[in-house]
């Protein structure tokens, strides 16, 4: 994991999306998940603002830009996240660039999360500038066909340890095919 992680973070720190930006919007990992704090750790050293999300006792989903410092504890699902006294609430307009999380992806930009639609509901919210979205996952999680809704937003670009798919190019061709 640690080294596949390794990859991703280096083909992630090479597009231009994560050049351009100067807010990110990072997840802490989980589990098996794409491991995020070296990243966040070397996006800090590069200048970078850095967003996470905050699950609150009632369940509800914010932002709060972390610091350098910033300790983290575990919240109610159990992800690191600020103490509630160290929230710094930071709006999804702010953000330049978001990273997210999933169990399953096609290549057309699809992505199963695990089944909150906490992302879902956060990134259908209306913006003020074009925000890259942009999941990292392992190539073993790239499936063919994920299911999907109406209320499922898709990711832009999925970066693997072997590769970064163009989710937004795919999907036109496929739609030219039709």
């Amino acid at each position: 994991m640690r080294q596949k992680s390794e990859a991703i973070r280096q083909q992630l720190f090479a597009l231009n999306e994560f050049r351009d930006a100067g807010l990110i919007h990072f997840y802490v990992s989980m589990g098996r998940e794409v491991e995020t704090l070296p990243m966040i750790h070397q996006a800090f050293a590069s200048g970078k603002r850095i967003v996470i999300p905050v699950v609150s006792e009632s369940m509800n989903l914010s932002l709060s830009e972390l610091t350098k410092d910033s300790p983290l504890v575990p919240g109610p699902r159990g992800a690191l996240q600020p103490r509630a006294d160290q929230v710094q609430q930071i709006q999804m307009g702010e953000i330049d660039l978001m990273l997210v999380p999933g169990v399953a992806f096609d290549r057309s930009g699809h992505r199963l999360g695990r089944g909150l639609g906490y992302f879902d509901r956060m990134l259908s919210q209306p913006l003020s500038k074009p925000m890259p979205v942009i999941a990292l996952a392992y190539e073993l999680q790239l499936v063919q066909h994920v299911p999907y809704t109406d209320q499922d937003r898709m990711v832009d670009k999925i970066i693997t340890e072997q590769r970064v798919i163009d989710c937004r190019a795919d999907h036109a061709f496929n739609s030219r095919k039709i």
